[in-house]
């Protein structure tokens, strides 16, 4: 698996790519570093068990115009989970602010820059929803990697290179890191020294891609303790909301909720 691997889209439809590298080594089959693979499993176990989880984060993406001109492009946004089936994604990119929210039986998408709000009943936990967003909706979710309690079985799929290149620091904070080689990306991980280690930052180039296209996601304020109000999943009650249909494929031509 590529980790969040995802290509940004220009539309309320809530996408991210992530992260930047470097070759991992030159030789033909590079090993996988059994510290490597034990630190990355050790970080993603903890974000599997989590109940509850929030985290912040910021990506940088690169898309290549023309088969050459590099043009990068930003989105930040907050993400807070509570399993089996409750999430709220708050997100910006080019000044435009939106939020979606899912209860496990309604999905909602608010812009509240231009008091716009879009419903569709949905039911099911955290495990379906990314799949069922995509399918009836046309929608790739924020870092939807997080949502289903699995990273320490998909992130090791695939690999054929994996190195700790040791102790470093990242703005000033202690991290470790790692380097891992695929068929189609090369991928850096610097993850806390802490315990458990946590994602702080996290590149990607997409070897296989015109131009190495690098995509580069930081994470900060990782919480696994804050209990949110159970209200902030559902749609919200504001009067003040004006209520559009939701966008779907079919309809993506014509307008929606965007």
């Amino acid at each position: 698996m590529i980790p969040f691997a995802h290509q940004p889209a220009p539309t309320a439809a809530l996408l991210l790519g992530l992260v930047a590298a470097v070759p991992l080594s030159a030789q033909e089959a590079p090993a996988l570093d059994p510290d490597a693979m034990a630190l990355l499993d050790e970080a993603a176990a903890a974000l599997d068990a989590a109940p509850r989880l929030g985290f912040r984060w910021h990506v940088a993406y690169e898309t290549v115009a023309d088969g050459r001109e590099k043009i990068t492009a930003f989105r930040d946004g907050a993400t807070q989970i509570a399993r089996p089936d409750r999430v709220r994604i708050m997100h910006g990119e080019a000044g435009l602010r939106q939020e979606l929210r899912f209860d496990g039986a309604t999905l909602s998408l608010i812009d509240s820059d231009r008091n716009l709000l879009a419903t569709a009943p949905l039911d099911g936990t955290l495990e379906t929803l990314a799949s069922a967003a995509r399918e009836r909706f046309g929608m790739d979710l924020p870092l939807q990697e997080f949502l289903t309690p699995d990273l320490a079985s998909r992130l090791p799929e695939g690999l054929t290179g994996a190195a700790l290149l040791g102790p470093t620091e990242w703005k000033g904070q202690p991290v470790w890191h790692l380097a891992f080689t695929q068929y189609e990306a090369d991928w850096q991980l610097f993850l806390s020294r802490s315990t458990p280690p946590l994602p702080v930052l996290l590149v990607t180039t997409r070897t296989h891609e015109q131009g190495w296209p690098q995509y580069r996601v930081e994470f900060s304020g990782w919480d696994f303790v804050r209990q949110v109000p159970a209200a902030l999943f559902a749609p919200p009650d504001d009067p003040d909301l004006r209520i559009v249909p939701m966008l779907t494929p079919s309809t993506a031509d014509g307008g929606g909720a965007q």
